[in-house]
């Protein structure tokens, strides 16, 4: 049996891109300053301004995906039983326990460059999500922060890839 829950302090999704935020000027600065030779109170003021003013919006956007994701996923559980088919996914409110013959359709919402599989240039282009649609109609949805793995469970048959440019869930 393989149990998922949100990741609250995901390496991939929240903490590298945080840490590429605040380390990245940083580092831009140690060569600026090994190269051209400006003051250190001048790359300090550079880096400050950098990470306070001119890039708010990279965590802004990460932070956008991340509680929008968690909003959905935060309190849920996904667990594979019975050699990996049989589904359970439990919210505050329900249970829904499924095999892939009860599954209608699968869409993947993938951000352009993860469906083109072109380079990542943002972190926030690496969220995407999963909706499950049900035979019985009843809809559920996956994050990458619930189950980064799920993708390789289901029926390819019948997933169905979608792009958005921002994928978040309404």
């Amino acid at each position: 049996m393989k149990k998922y829950k949100f990741k609250m302090y995901s390496r991939k999704y929240l903490i590298r891109p945080i840490l590429f935020w605040l380390i990245g000027p940083f580092i831009l600065m140690i060569i600026i300053y090994m190269l051209k030779g400006y003051s250190i109170q001048t790359l300090s003021s550079s880096y400050l301004i950098s990470i306070f003013t001119l890039i708010p919006f990279f965590p802004l956007l990460v932070f956008i995906f991340f509680f929008n994701y968690k909003k959905h996923n935060g309190k849920s559980t996904f667990s594979l039983t019975d050699n990996y088919k049989k589904f359970n996914y439990k919210d505050l409110n329900s249970e829904i326990i499924f095999e892939n013959s009860d599954i209608k359709k699968i869409f993947v919402y993938f951000s352009y460059p993860e469906y083109e599989k072109r380079t990542i240039t943002a972190f926030w282009t690496e969220y995407y999500y999963v909706k499950i649609v049900l035979k019985n109609e009843n809809n559920i949805i996956i994050t990458c922060l619930l189950s980064d793995e799920i993708i390789n469970y289901l029926d390819r048959s019948k997933i169905i890839y979608k792009k958005k440019f921002f994928p978040l869930i309404k």
